[in-house]
């Protein structure tokens, strides 16, 4: 038989749980930077007549914080209700390069989206 001891077991969990925290913070501050790209990407081919819609957008954590954080980039408020009209009606004429599904085209570049993420993420401490 043979009898092994482990020290510092307690400090390399503490050790371990603030890389986690760390990371979670920058997975936190990349989902930002992610919603900060959709958001301008997609404003640069939301519908625009009045400038209201463009207006309305917005890029805000719903979640928590660290690994919890949910990040939407939305469209819309209580002045501006006919944006999911704008974004699903596909027989709505925009002038080009405004378009339909301005969200929906802008999200489908997952690659770009989360590059942005992995990005913070692997940034030095």
């Amino acid at each position: 038989m043979i009898r092994m001891k482990v020290t510092g077991i307690s400090k390399t969990i503490l050790g371990l749980e603030a890389v986690s925290a760390e990371l979670g913070r920058r997975f936190q501050k990349g989902l930002h930077k992610a919603g900060q790209y959709v958001k301008t990407e997609s404003g640069k081919i939301v519908p625009y007549r009045t400038g209201a819609l463009y207006k309305s957008r917005s890029n805000r954590n719903i979640g928590g914080q660290g690994w919890k954080a949910e990040q939407v980039v939305s469209y819309g408020n209580d002045e501006v209700d006919y944006a999911i009209y704008q974004h699903e009606r596909e027989d709505y004429y925009h002038t080009p390069p405004r378009t339909h599904h301005y969200l929906s085209k802008v999200i489908a570049r997952q690659n770009k989206i989360r590059e942005i993420v992995v990005k913070e993420m692997n940034k030095p401490v």
